[in-house]
């Protein structure tokens, strides 16, 4: 047999068939969040669980909400028109569209009861996320686990990333404060702290509620504004903010150092031409080729 012609008839499967694989693996992962736990994502209205496509080219991911049947754009910045749940599973999807074109991953320490940041899970799923992040990793959407390590190492270096995190939400809460926020830590029904604009009292409430992030207020020209600033990305800890709240500027020296602190996973690499330093987020264009987010 020639080499040669071995090798020219083994293929390797194109972009397009590559992203329509993991759209098919996507879906058979939201039928896992959607069969246990709290359900997310079963049919509650629309005739259909919560389900992705592709458009014919293969680059735009759409979400069919299970509840309004409404088809979202999932690389949309901004509010998504239709989709009937909140900003943790508009995080989600979201993360889970980008895996479809990119093949980025989501953390593995993310689909635990407790976190790897030390906060609780914020699904609600107890033991119920662990079935969540098997079927993640078989389907290639999760990270694997990484080796076990001593466990005094396992306590050194959770002791620094607690020094590391301190700083990160004393750094943002800092930002948020001096752009005129003021900050709420609510566990339930249970109010921990109420409008503070102390960093270092916002840092210790934060961390004994065990949430992912914290609501804030501020006042601009009469209007009051209120949104939630979130911790928790699936790609570490990357500080977000509503967008009604207008403070992602406040947040970009926050997420820079978190970045410098080893707290975010390295963006993914452009496909179009392999520059390494793509912006992580959509709606951005690569600084090197100037292609498209894919």
């Amino acid at each position: 047999m020639n080499p040669s012609t071995t090798s020219a008839s083994v293929k390797k499967p194109t972009l397009s068939q590559l992203r329509l694989e993991r759209c098919i693996n996507a879906n058979e992962f939201l039928q896992v969040v959607a069969s246990c736990g709290r359900n997310f994502f079963r049919n509650t209205g629309a005739g259909h669980d919560g389900y992705l496509t592709m458009n014919g080219r293969g680059t735009i991911v759409w979400f069919h909400d299970n509840y309004t049947g409404q088809r979202i754009n999932v690389a949309k910045e901004g509010s998504w028109y239709g989709f009937s749940h909140g900003g943790t599973l508009k995080w989600l999807v979201g993360a889970i569209g980008k895996h479809v074109l990119t093949g980025s991953e989501m953390r593995y320490g993310y689909f635990q009861p407790v976190m790897d940041n030390g906060m609780e899970n914020p699904w609600g799923y107890d033991d119920d996320i662990l079935l969540v992040r098997d079927a993640g990793v078989r389907l290639g959407l999760i990270t694997p686990a990484t080796p076990v390590v001593a466990l005094g190492k396992i306590n050194t270096d959770l002791d620094a990333r607690r020094n590391n995190e301190q700083k990160i939400i004393i750094a943002a809460a800092e930002s948020l404060i001096e752009v005129g926020c003021s900050v709420s830590v609510v566990v339930g029904e249970v109010v921990l702290l109420s409008d503070s604009t102390d960093p270092i009292e916002i840092d210790k409430a934060f961390c004994e509620s065990g949430e992912s992030g914290f609501s804030v207020k501020r006042v601009i020209d009469g209007a009051v504004q209120e949104g939630w600033i979130e911790f928790v990305s699936a790609f570490g800890i990357e500080v977000t903010a509503d967008d009604n709240l207008q403070v992602h500027h406040a947040l970009q020296m926050v997420n820079e150092l978190a970045a410098q602190l080893g707290l975010q996973r390295n963006v993914p690499i452009c496909e179009s031409c392999g520059y390494q330093d793509h912006p992580d987020k959509y709606g951005s264009r690569c600084p090197e080729c100037g292609a498209d987010p894919i």
